[in-house]
């Protein structure tokens, strides 16, 4: 009988431990997820700051070469495909001589959700 009271304190004491131990560990990990969270919205908020500056750069620019070039449009286009057209051209390599307009190609990231 003392054997089994013997074993049930040892029981009991392991299991403070462990419950001690779980306790540490669930605070560490409430504060991380709220550093976690914190950095995030900082985070987020950059990018949407560089993202309404990148938006009104690039309205800017549109609006310069529209006004400096009135008779030339202005496309953007992401890289991938700027990359994928200039390698078809490559292959193709025609001579266009059509001077009646002029295509001004800004590259842009492409931006992720």
């Amino acid at each position: 009988m003392q054997i089994i009271k013997d074993h049930l304190e040892q029981a009991q004491i392991d299991l403070g431990k462990c419950q001690t131990e779980n306790a540490l560990l669930n605070a560490k990990l409430t504060s991380r997820e709220q550093q976690f969270d914190i950095r995030f919205k900082e985070l987020n908020n950059k990018y949407i700051n560089v993202k309404k500056q990148y938006e009104h750069l690039s309205s800017c620019i549109k609006d310069f070469h529209a006004k400096l070039y009135p008779k030339k449009r202005l496309k953007s286009e992401l890289k991938e495909d700027t990359i994928k057209k200039s390698d078809r051209e490559g292959r193709n390599k025609s001579n266009d001589s059509n001077d009646d307009i002029v295509e001004i190609v800004m590259q842009v990231d492409p931006i992720s959700s």
